[in-house]
């Protein structure tokens, strides 16, 4: 993970049944706490945006990710546990972070399938897993009103915020490097305007990070796929 710590665990005591246990960054374990802070009932933080993801989307036939699992001491319908951690910042550790156990997702990820062993048909699988992926999520912006405001928010890598990353180009020392980015930057604002606007797109609540780490497959069919973190509307 970039942000976070991802373990494997795995309960010996229960025929070897693997979990992935996630202690969450100090950044989105704040916007968990803050916004039940402000209301003990919101379900509007990034982290509330994935269990909900979770939640429905395993619901749904042909599409398999985790599964977050309530601690036996949870009361209120909370998948998270907060514990006092050690973090990089001497300034803020120990700090309240979000873990978070969750079913393991088996499978090997597309990355890791050599290219003489990826067919055609594994490729057109994963791009059909999308499309029930992509159904899924509008059902959910059609039913959960916090997983829609919680997937309003702004994210770097969001393709709307583009433009964004105009700021990044003076660390470009190569001149004409530099001009073929900002060239593109240039053809990005006039044809879809400042944030995408310009053209009318329909928008919705997307993963924002289906790439070959993240699609699971077994056998050359898709088995599933993982990480939510970068979900957002657009």
């Amino acid at each position: 993970s970039y942000d976070d710590n991802n373990y494997l665990v795995t309960d010996a005591a229960n025929g070897g049944t693997k979990y992935l246990a996630k202690v969450h960054n100090g950044v989105e374990s704040l916007d968990y706490l803050n916004k039940r802070a402000s209301s003990s009932s919101s379900r509007t933080s990034v982290i509330d945006l994935q269990n909900a993801v979770f939640s429905h989307i395993n619901a749904v036939d042909g599409v398999t990710t985790s599964a977050p699992i309530p601690p036996t001491h949870a009361d209120d319908g909370a998948v998270v546990s907060l514990h006092d951690l050690p973090v990089m910042s001497s300034a803020h550790s120990p700090s309240k972070l979000v873990v978070r156990l969750l079913t393991w997702v088996p499978g090997v990820p597309l990355s890791s399938v050599p290219s003489t062993s990826l067919s055609a048909e594994t490729l057109a699988d994963a791009g059909a897993y999308l499309g029930r992926l992509r159904r899924a999520l509008d059902d959910l912006a059609e039913t959960n009103a916090d997983a829609v405001q919680a997937s309003k928010r702004y994210h770097v890598w969001d393709g709307r915020n583009t433009l964004d990353l105009r700021n990044f180009t003076q660390y470009i020392a190569d001149e004409d490097r530099r001009g073929l980015v900002t060239s593109v930057l240039d053809a990005f604002r006039d044809t879809f305007g400042k944030d995408g606007s310009k053209v009318d797109f329909p928008t919705g609540i997307l993963m924002g990070d289906y790439n070959d780490a993240n699609i699971l497959t077994d056998g050359g069919k898709v088995s599933g796929v993982i990480d939510f973190g970068d979900s957002v509307h657009r």
